[in-house]
């Protein structure tokens, strides 16, 4: 398998090629070992770096949701102990608002014709200036109790003590216009009313209060448990939602840190089978070396080049400008250039060899039988150290333990 990493100068490069040219020129092992560990280092750095804006981010969420969704929660066990497995009805005080509402209507109805009285003959203008003054009176009742509730003062007493009387009063005038206008009209209930005033007064001032305190005491209720399901309801929503919206924060915050970890885990990984690799065919070159091609490859390379393109010139010559001869001296002269081109090519890559033109002119040992291992001459144990490893190694030139150097 070839282990290739990346420098900023050089590209990519081969590990097991470097390993094998710095093993065969006896080049300490040392520097390419510390350079692929800052290799690993600097992308380790760099998937740091890539990683800390969305870690922080959703850290910074962390830490804003998990207290508001904490203090939501203890917020909803605080009210589901206040009110038990049972949430606040919302039908009940809605049907009761629409009683209260249907009170008003009937003491506006009530109240309506009486209007005669202070110069209001229209029928729709009486009727709205029943519900007025109706509304009027429930609203100054409705704040002297919750003022009441609040702050034990006594002007809410003497507010509300005098709506009542108001609307007393009123009952009274209406009882009296109705004994009047029954009287005028010959009517035996004329004379009922006029006999019995004290009952008709009673009855009158009875329905005048009555819708009133009815449309006042029953919304000062039923606004309350509306108030209570709406803050039952709310605090079960925000509980749930600001839980949820944390839990989702947090378990994205798990799992960046764990995608951090587990590149940085496979960059320590590819750095020690870098190493590794690099390591063995160090100790691979150290024992073997490299054997260079005679010169007389190069001229050759380049002669079979030049011929290529000697056949290929001369037949596009041949065909294109109709002349053999001319043909020829063309195909001969980009033979001759491109065999002093070739030359100079394939001279500087014999030259020059890269890393991986090392590994590739490796020495090669074959062995046929056990004759070696018989004769003792080579050991069966596995050896540690690459010293010994050397020593077992069948003796060779000195010509031939010198790498390409010129």
């Amino acid at each position: 398998m070839k282990t290739r990493f990346n420098a900023r100068t050089t590209g990519v490069r081969l590990v097991e090629a470097e390993g094998f040219r710095d093993g065969a020129n006896g080049v300490p092992p040392e520097h390419a070992q510390n350079e692929i560990a800052a290799t690993c280092e600097r992308r380790k750095a760099e998937v740091r770096e890539e990683m800390a804006q969305p870690i922080k981010t959703l850290e910074a969420q962390a830490q804003t949701l998990r207290p508001r969704a904490d203090e939501a929660q203890a917020r909803w066990e605080a009210i589901r102990q206040e009110y038990g497995s049972q949430a606040p009805h919302l039908v009940k005080p809605i049907c009761l608002l629409l009683v209260s509402l249907g009170a008003i209507a009937a003491e506006a109805f009530l109240l309506a014709p009486m209007l005669d009285m202070i110069g209001i003959a229209d029928p729709d203008w009486q009727l709205w200036t029943a519900l007025g003054i109706i509304t009027a009176a429930g609203i100054l009742i409705h704040f002297c109790l919750e003022h009441r509730e609040q702050h034990n003062g006594w002007w809410p007493v003497l507010v509300s003590g005098l709506t009542v009387i108001g609307l007393a009063l009123l009952g009274l005038m209406r009882a009296e216009q109705v004994a009047f206008a029954a009287t005028v009209s010959g009517s035996l209930f004329g004379e009922f009313l006029k006999a019995h005033p004290l009952l008709r007064q009673a009855v009158f001032v009875f329905l005048t209060l009555l819708f009133p305190l009815a449309a006042t005491l029953i919304p000062h209720t039923s606004m309350e448990q509306l108030h209570n399901w709406w803050r039952f309801r709310k605090a079960r929503k925000q509980a749930i939602k600001l839980g949820q919206a944390a839990s989702k924060v947090e378990k994205e915050l798990e799992g960046k840190r764990e995608e951090l970890d587990a590149q940085l885990h496979q960059l320590d990984d590819q750095a020690q089978e870098w190493q590794s690799a690099y390591a063995t065919y160090y100790k691979l070159g150290r024992a073997r070396g490299a054997k260079r091609p005679p010169r007389w490859t190069i001229w050759a390379k380049a002669t079979a080049a030049a011929l290529v393109v000697f056949a290929v010139a001369a037949l596009l010559s041949v065909a294109l400008l109709g002349g053999l001869p001319i043909g020829l001296a063309i195909a001969g002269l980009a033979a001759t250039a491109s065999w002093l081109l070739a030359a100079v090519y394939f001279y500087r890559r014999w030259e020059h060899p890269s890393a991986l033109r090392y590994l590739k002119w490796a020495r090669l040992q074959f062995r046929e039988g056990d004759e070696d291992l018989r004769a003792g001459r080579i050991s069966s144990q596995p050896v540690a150290d690459p010293a010994a490893e050397q020593n077992l190694l069948p003796e060779r030139s000195l010509a031939e333990r010198v790498t390409l150097r010129r």
